[in-house]
């Protein structure tokens, strides 16, 4: 095992019973590290108290008990602008990017222009402050890793150093998979099944996030459409409700 190091993962996202996906996902990376052996916090910056239960040896804490002395600090979303004492801290910083928040701000504010201009800015800021701070970088998958490639070059943090100290660029900025469970599912009673008229053969397709206009919600529904042309018996399932509050 590799020296053991204390690590912070921040979220912005409430850790309660019902999480959204950067809290599952910061949950998940949490276990992971300390199953690798180091010392783990789990804070989030929402309002709300953790509740989050793990046993893999991973503290969750208010962002108060936050440790502000860990080695490596990995952040997402606005987490970076949270965590105040990050300026002037030592340590490592790890940002996540599986998120494109700025792409989802420009889907919000309504109507109101404004309102709109506010939310665009400050995500673009909060961007900002992650690609110049952030010391390693990761996201989901290889199409987003070349969006974040072209952000990174534009901040110059594609240079001479970088590049020579690894021509991939694997160094600055690598994958991690969004992060499920990591024992395989077991099959039992289906509750989408049971809540339902769907029959016990029917195959199921299930979108399990939110309705919103940047995950393009309204082509898979025209696709399950196509597919329910040759395949009648097929069933669309959107699993989706209002956010964790904070």
């Amino acid at each position: 095992m590799s020296e053991q190091r204390s690590v912070l993962v921040a979220t912005p996202e409430p850790l309660g019973e019902r999480r959204a996906g950067p809290a599952v996902r910061a949950l998940r990376m949490a276990e992971t590290i300390a199953t690798a052996g180091h010392r783990v916090t789990l804070v989030s910056t929402a309002a709300t108290a953790p509740t989050a239960a793990t046993d893999h040896g991973v503290v969750v804490a208010d962002t108060g008990d936050a440790p502000t002395d860990a080695e490596v600090v990995i952040v997402t979303g606005r987490a970076a602008l949270d965590l105040t004492w990050l300026d002037t801290s030592d340590a490592v910083v790890g940002v996540d990017l599986y998120d494109p928040f700025q792409l989802e701000a420009l889907h919000r504010g309504g109507t109101d222009r404004i309102r709109r201009i506010d939310l665009a800015e400050g995500a673009a800021r909060t961007l900002a402050l992650q690609l110049v701070r952030g010391d390693r970088f990761f996201c989901a998958n290889e199409e987003q890793r070349s969006l974040w490639l072209g952000y990174l070059g534009a901040f110059g943090r594609l240079n001479p150093a970088t590049h020579g100290a690894d021509p991939s660029l694997r160094a600055l900025i690598d994958l991690a998979p969004f992060g499920l469970d990591a024992l395989p599912p077991t099959e039992g009673r289906s509750p989408v099944r049971r809540a339902t008229a769907i029959g016990p053969d029917d195959p199921v397709a299930i979108w399990a996030g939110g309705l919103h206009d940047w995950l393009d919600p309204v082509t898979v529904v025209r696709a399950a459409g196509r597919v329910a042309e040759h395949h009648p018996d097929f069933r669309m399932v959107f699993v989706a409700g209002p956010a964790p509050a904070t």
